[in-house]
């Protein structure tokens, strides 16, 4: 097992403990964003589905293929944004303060290791959080992806069916 040098003085450990916790936070504050965006899509496919199921009833009577598809376009649409805001999976973005007293500051035997060993070790853990992290939220994006398109669909099915009724 490869085990690094680390002196005791390096600052190096610091700068990239401070880089992974900004990799960290960074992707938080992704995984928030892509909620969000996905709750105001649920609004605007909410409100589009509203007008323009309004507008066909009350211009005519039953169903055609054109409204159905918009209504299945809808239902996918609803389906993946409620999937990408209900909480799944675990996330790592922060260490577990218990965790890090333990194997920090009660380190045994004593003494405890070195800041930058500790910044070291830490680095480590948080690279594998990012890469786990990382693969999660591409497909978070894929699907959010989907969702606009499918938002696109269910409108301009609607729009179809408005024109064909006229």
């Amino acid at each position: 097992m490869y085990a690094p040098r680390v002196d005791a003085d390096d600052p190096r450990g610091a700068l990239v403990y401070a880089e992974a916790t900004r990799s960290l936070d960074q992707q938080e504050a992704l995984l928030e964003n892509i909620q969000a965006r996905a709750g105001t899509l649920l609004s605007a496919a909410s409100i589009a589905t509203s007008f323009f199921a309004a507008l066909a009833i009350r211009r005519h009577h039953g169903l055609t293929l054109l409204t159905g598809c918009a209504t299945g376009a809808s239902i996918a649409m609803v389906a993946i944004c409620v999937t990408l805001l209900a909480p799944r999976g675990r996330w790592a973005f922060r260490f577990e303060v218990g965790l890090l007293v333990k194997n920090c500051l009660d380190a045994d035997p004593p003494p405890p290791p070195p800041l930058a060993q500790i910044h070291h070790d830490l680095s480590e853990q948080m690279d594998g959080w990012i890469r786990r992290n990382e693969k999660k939220l591409e497909r978070m994006l894929w699907w959010f992806r989907w969702a606009a398109i499918a938002l696109g669909i269910e409108v301009a099915f609607w729009i179809a069916d408005l024109i064909t009724r006229r």
